[in-house]
């Protein structure tokens, strides 16, 4: 193969914006497209060390009475937004209502 044609390669593979895959099989990754574990905390419970310990499965924890419609956004246990608890059907979603994480300009 010539340089030229080697270089046209290249170009080729960069223009069209796919991964280059490596020669150990795997290939590069955007960073944009790792997946995270997202939580949404809808509410908290106040228990003894002495009740922790004696829960199993199948028992009931109580929530003081009622559900907040506020919902912290969690991603690494960094609150990243608020949102609010909304019924969809038989569905539980969350509607953001704040979100504090910047957009990346660089």
């Amino acid at each position: 193969m010539k340089f030229d044609e080697l270089v046209q390669d290249i170009e080729t593979l960069l223009a069209s914006g796919s991964p280059m895959s490596k020669s150990d099989g795997t290939s590069s990754v955007e960073l944009e497209q790792i997946p995270q574990q997202v939580l949404f905390e809808v509410g908290r419970a106040s228990l003894e060390i002495g009740q922790l310990r004696q829960l199993k499965t199948g028992d009931v924890l109580p929530v003081g009475g009622c559900f907040a419609p506020e919902v912290t956004i969690r991603v690494n246990d960094r609150i990243i937004g608020q949102g609010e608890l909304i019924a969809c059907g038989n569905e539980f979603m969350v509607r953001i209502t704040r979100w504090y994480l910047c957009k990346n300009t660089a």
